[in-house]
C-alpha cells in the first residue's frame, strides 16, 4: 500500500500524455473500487507498474534523441522524414517487445529481488502490464509525428478516447479480477488508443502507415548496416 501511495503521489511526474492519463485513471479507479477488491490490490498493481519503469529511461532517451532529427528531416524531403519516423517506430517497438518478453519470463525473479516474497501476487500483474509498453511507446513516436505535421488538435480526441476506453475497461474488469483486471484494462486501452484508433480515424492513418512499415524487422537490419558503415567510415578517418 505504501508503494501504491508513492506511485500515486508521483503520477504527475510521469510523461506521455495518453499514457499518463490512462495510468492516473487506473489508479484512481482502483482506489474508488477499493471496497470491492481485496485489500492490497492497489499495492500489487503499483508494484508491477513501477517495475515497468525500470528501463524506461532507455526509451525516453531514444525518443528524445530522435525528436530533433525527425523534426529537422521534415524540412528536407518527405522521404527522409517518413523513413526516420518508421525507423524510430522499429527501434522502440522491437526493443519494447524484447522487454515485454523478458518481464513475462522473469517477472517472478524481478518482483522477488526488488520487493520480496510479500509482493509475489504482483507477478501476474507485471506479466500482463509489461505488454502495454509495446503500444505505449508508439504514442511517444506518434506525438513527434503530430508535432512535425502540426496536427496538435488531434491530441484532444486521442486523449478523450483513451480515457473513455480505460474507464469502461476498468469498471468492467477490476471488480471481478482486481489488479490483474486493471492491468488488462491498461493494455486494452494502449492497444486501442495507440494502434487501432489510427486505422479507424482518417487523420491518423498516415501515421499508422509509417508505424506498420516500422514493424518490418528488415528495417532494423538496414539500420544496423547503416550504423556499421558509418562506424567503418569514422575508423578510416
Amino acid at each position: 500500500i505504501a508503494i501504491g501511495r508513492e506511485v500515486i503521489n508521483n503520477l504527475g511526474q510521469q510523461p506521455p500524455p495518453v499514457d499518463g492519463v490512462c495510468r492516473r485513471q487506473e489508479i484512481a479507479t482502483l482506489i474508488e473500487l477499493f471496497g470491492k477488491i481485496p485489500i492490497g490490490e492497489n499495492g500489487f498493481y503499483a508494484t508491477a507498474l513501477t517495475c515497468t519503469y525500470i528501463v524506461g529511461f532507455v526509451f525516453d532517451a531514444i525518443v528524445d534523441t530522435a525528436r530533433p532529427v525527425i523534426l529537422e528531416s521534415k524540412k528536407n524531403t518527405r522521404e527522409d522524414f517518413e523513413q526516420n519516423v518508421s525507423r524510430v517506430y522499429a527501434l522502440t517497438t522491437w526493443l519494447s517487445i524484447a522487454q515485454s518478453v523478458f518481464f513475462t519470463l522473469f517477472a517472478g525473479i524481478v518482483v522477488r529481488v526488488l520487493y520480496g516474497e510479500n509482493y509475489l501476487p504482483a507477478v501476474n500483474v507485471l506479466r500482463i502490464l509489461a505488454w502495454q509498453s509495446v503500444f505505449n511507446y508508439m504514442s511517444a513516436v506518434r506525438n513527434i509525428w503530430i508535432l512535425a505535421e502540426e496536427k496538435h488538435n488531434l491530441m484532444t480526441t486521442i486523449n478523450i478516447s483513451g480515457v473513455v476506453v480505460n474507464l469502461i475497461c476498468n469498471f468492467a474488469l477490476i471488480p471481478p479480477f482486481g489488479a490483474c483486471g486493471a492491468a488488462v484494462a491498461s493494455v486494452i486501452t494502449q492497444i486501442f488508443t495507440n494502434f487501432i484508433l489510427g486505422f479507424l480515424w482518417k487523420p491518423l492513418r498516415e501515421n499508422n502507415r509509417l508505424l506498420v512499415r516500422g514493424l518490418d524487422p528488415g528495417l532494423l537490419l538496414d539500420m544496423a548496416k547503416l550504423l556499421l558503415q558509418r562506424k567503418s567510415a569514422v575508423d578510416e578517418i
